[in-house]
């Protein structure tokens, strides 16, 4: 039943809405939301850039540094897609420089804030003004249900499509002309946010099929262009994906089903309890996924006619985005796909909405906005205390306080060049830069001076491929660099033109990745755990200045290994050094082990640490729902020599 049918008049579109009074209000809407949100995600803006975030701070100085046009850096691959949207928002908000990533958090916040005016215009023709704010309002702080796209904001492009998807309804929706050329600019703008978001073409051109054109041919050509271009677009911005070898088996394709029908299942249940429980708890079960999901379909009896179906093509926007969702994490547990919240975002709209509908029956349909505002008021300070109990733990984490640190190393190297260069033009190689606890362990030198100084240094020429450089001066930053740091060596050095990292005895995994000691055998530093797995055997390099021994640290889960009889009594980890045999690290223990070998003497200025593990084992093997195609034997934290 629409407002119309039951009787009452809209508070949103009645004819003495002058355009002063329109603005007005619009301006007090976005005001309202603003400060709501604010109050619940302002702990994020002192969070560091982080995780994916380096990546991006790459592309961007490459774009700076003249190495990318402005195509080539909004083309650029990320992970498995194109994100140009992304790509000139971080652009945007890195602008201020002095590696400052407040103003990157403020844009993720700012596009979430926008999310929810959408949905407060969306929810004012139905219900009127005082429910549509209240609808903004509990959009705006529902962190618990889904707060990745704020505090990492990277993945804000869930935000973003959202953004647009919802500015796409409001266009076609709306009498503004031209509003279908509105609206297929927002459902592009959508797909080059987040690939997947390309799947909302069709729920649009079923459910607004009528507003496609007067005529039937009129409709017809406008869906056959909008499900074109979102064919085109998706081929496009998932470039890297599509040209990756397909090896989906039928097991795969059941884990892809199981995981993007268990998101589309879940969110019902998740927002319930974010609401009921100021948690998300654990992964539900079937029952509790079933039962979450008759609730929404009750509720969605609650919505007048044409909101439930403009909710309804939101719903199903969402849950084509879950299973594409499915599709591309079809190799993670359960367990993680609940945790990764991020994933939700899209539903966040429609349960708003169909959460203001709920607060509707339960007011009545008289004036009350005293009791409307008084809610309102209760769910922004019920929202804003979760979301910040919940934000505590990701601001104060272990691997954010290492990111900031990493970046007052980086600003302080940066602020060296710079007034190296102002007593003398200098040529220096661009390259990777160790810093440990940053993301992947190394930052390009040229992300890090166009990070702090985007417009880059008077003075200074990055140059690459090993061309002449003032190596000499760029040592002495180098070692002026860990002096002030408190570094014994500088992590890096300039040799012919190129910046090479500098050996360390002391390889430890839980302060980066050392990637340049890493031999074969070794998989990927695990950001996460600080550690990397080691396949059946592995090497690495430590310069050797007369130490007498060598520790190795590691782990294994011994008891789940000895369960699937992939490791027994005699499964050793041996260990040698330049191919003599020191010993070997035994878990028929605990699954943690901390060994030390004596080390034979005249070894040379270097040392070859080959790890040979006797077992080995997949994921699979132990975790079923652990899709992980690598070998794996130990978990290695540790490798060091000491007197």
């Amino acid at each position: 039943m629409s407002a119309s049918e039951d009787g009452e008049t809209s508070q949103f579109e009645g004819t003495r809405q002058t355009p002063a009074v329109r603005l007005a209000w619009g301006a007090s809407l976005l005001l309202a939301i603003t400060i709501a949100a604010l109050l619940a995600f302002a702990p994020t803006l002192s969070m560091p850039f982080f995780a994916d975030d380096i990546d991006l701070l790459h592309r961007t100085a490459d774009y700076r540094e003249g190495v990318l046009s402005l195509r080539a850096y909004v083309s650029a691959t990320h992970n498995e897609h194109r994100i140009p949207v992304m790509r000139l928002l971080v652009l945007a908000s890195t602008t201020p420089g002095g590696l400052d990533s407040r103003t990157f958090h403020a844009a993720a916040i700012a596009v979430h804030v926008g999310c929810g005016v959408l949905v407060a215009l969306m929810i004012a023709p139905a219900f009127g003004r005082a429910y549509a704010l209240f609808g903004g309002a509990l959009f705006a702080v529902s962190g618990v249900f889904s707060s990745m796209v704020v505090w990492a904001p990277t993945s804000a492009v869930f935000s973003l499509s959202l953004f647009f998807v919802l500015l796409a309804r409001h266009a076609v929706a709306g009498t503004e002309r031209p509003r279908l050329v509105m609206a297929s600019i927002a459902l592009l703008a959508a797909s080059l946010s987040l690939n997947g978001s390309v799947v909302a073409v069709i729920p649009f051109c079923i459910g607004y099929w009528m507003k496609l054109g007067p005529t039937r041919l009129r409709r017809v050509a406008v869906a056959a262009g909008w499900i074109a271009g979102a064919a085109l677009v998706f081929r496009w911005s998932s470039a890297a994906f599509v040209a990756a070898p397909s090896d989906t088996g039928v097991g795969e394709l059941w884990y892809m089903a199981r995981n993007g029908l268990f998101l589309v299942l879940s969110a019902s249940i998740r927002w319930i309890r974010s609401w009921m429980a100021a948690s998300a708890g654990a992964a539900p079960n079937v029952a509790e996924l079933l039962t979450g999901t008759l609730l929404a379909g009750l509720v969605m009896r609650a919505l007048p006619r044409q909101l439930r179906r403009e909710v309804l093509i939101l719903v199903v926007s969402a849950a084509l985005l879950a299973l594409a969702i499915g599709y591309g994490r079809r190799e993670q547990p359960i367990s993680v796909i609940y945790w990764t919240d991020r994933y939700y975002y899209a539903f966040a709209a429609p349960f708003a909405v169909a959460s203001v509908a709920i607060a509707r029956l339960a007011i009545g349909r008289a004036s009350r906005c005293w009791l409307v505002a008084a809610l309102t008021a209760l769910v922004v300070a019920a929202g804003v205390i979760v979301t910040r109990h919940q934000l505590g733990p990701q601001v104060g984490a272990a691997h954010i306080l290492a990111h900031t640190r990493a970046m007052m190393h980086a600003r302080s190297l940066a602020a060296l060049v710079r007034d190296e260069a102002a007593r003398a033009p200098m040529r220096v190689p661009d390259g990777s830069v160790p810093l440990p606890g940053v993301h992947k362990g190394k930052m390009t030198l040229a992300a890090i001076v166009r990070g702090v100084y985007p417009r880059g240094i008077e003075g200074l020429e990055l140059v690459r491929g090993g061309a002449p450089t003032d190596d000499a001066r760029v040592n002495i930053i180098l070692k002026t660099w860990a002096l002030r740091e408190g570094w014994t060596c500088s992590p890096v050095e300039s040799v012919s033109g190129r910046l090479r990292a500098t050996s360390d005895s002391d390889v430890d995994f839980r302060k980066g990745p050392f990637d340049a000691q890493i031999g074969p055998g070794f998989h990927g530093w695990n950001f996460g755990t600080r550690s990397r797995w080691l396949s059946r055997r592995g090497s690495l390099t430590l310069p050797w200045a007369g130490q007498r021994s060598l520790v190795v640290e590691a782990n294994v889960p011994s008891a789940a290994l000895r369960k699937a009889g992939i490791l027994g009594p005699a499964d050793r980890v041996n260990v040698r050094a330049n191919g003599t045999t020191l010993g070997a690290l035994d878990f028929s223990g605990d699954d943690f082990v901390s060994q030390s070998f004596p080390l034979p003497s005249a070894l040379g200025d270097s040392i070859e640490i080959s790890l040979e593990s006797t077992f080995s084992w997949h994921a699979r093997q132990v975790y079923p729902n652990n899709l992980d195609p690598r070998e794996l034997s130990v978990n290695v934290i540790a490798i060091r020599l000491v007197d």
